[in-house]
């Protein structure tokens, strides 16, 4: 199917917006003002809006009539249903990275904590947010499930908003670090219980650096 100069910018400003909120350039509740983003972009206010309907429509802007759009604010009970159900997911995750990975998997792991602690170093909040998002796909990725692959994706927003958050808070990024060397270091062993502990308690520990959400919320 051919695809169009104006399909183009659409999806370019989809993307670049998308970007924003999700790494936090545009924070939760804050006005979005299209004719700076499509200055900034460089291109006309239509795939600006285009751009914006769509994400309203991902739950991540919504039209507030005379205000116009706004970053959406996550709810106190979509951060609980989220990390309650990813302790769930990652309990059944577990066994089968353990069974599952290999080798090339668990080196790319390893190279990943490596190239984001140089970021760390640095503090580089924008890379590291992506590293970690980087992090999580390559051990969810050695499941070899892809009907889990497919159910962790469908959290990949909420989850990237809420590593952004975690990642400003005093030591947060170092800590989320000490837990992926503690995962790889597990994946090595292939202990299946092992690993499941440390998953769990990396979870929980990113839950407790969004304490009371009150970053999200307030």
């Amino acid at each position: 199917m051919r695809r169009f100069k104006g399909d183009s910018l659409k999806i370019k400003a989809y993307k670049k917006i998308k970007n924003m909120i999700l790494l936090r350039d545009l924070v939760q509740g804050e006005k979005i003002f299209e004719k700076d983003l499509a200055e900034t972009m460089q291109m006309s206010r239509t795939p600006v809006r285009e751009a914006l309907l769509i994400l309203e429509q991902e739950n991540l802007v919504e039209n507030q009539n005379r205000l116009g759009f706004v970053v959406r604010r996550l709810q106190s009970d979509e951060v609980t249903d989220y990390y309650n159900m990813r302790e769930v997911l990652d309990a059944y995750a577990a066994p089968l990275i353990a069974a599952n990975i290999t080798d090339d998997e668990i080196q790319a792991l390893e190279n990943n904590v490596a190239e984001a602690t140089a970021y760390s170093d640095s503090d580089d909040h924008r890379n590291l947010v992506l590293y970690d998002t980087h992090f999580h796909e390559l051990l969810y990725k050695a499941a070899h499930s892809k009907n889990f692959f497919r159910a962790m994706s469908s959290l990949n927003d909420i989850a990237c908003l809420l590593r952004a958050t975690a990642s400003r808070k005093p030591d947060g990024m170092q800590e989320a670090l000490t837990g992926h060397k503690k995962i790889v270091d597990t994946l090595k062993t292939r202990d299946a219980g092992k690993l499941k502990e440390i998953m769990i308690d990396h979870l929980r520990g990113a839950a407790k650096r969004n304490e009371a959400y009150l970053e999200l919320l307030g």
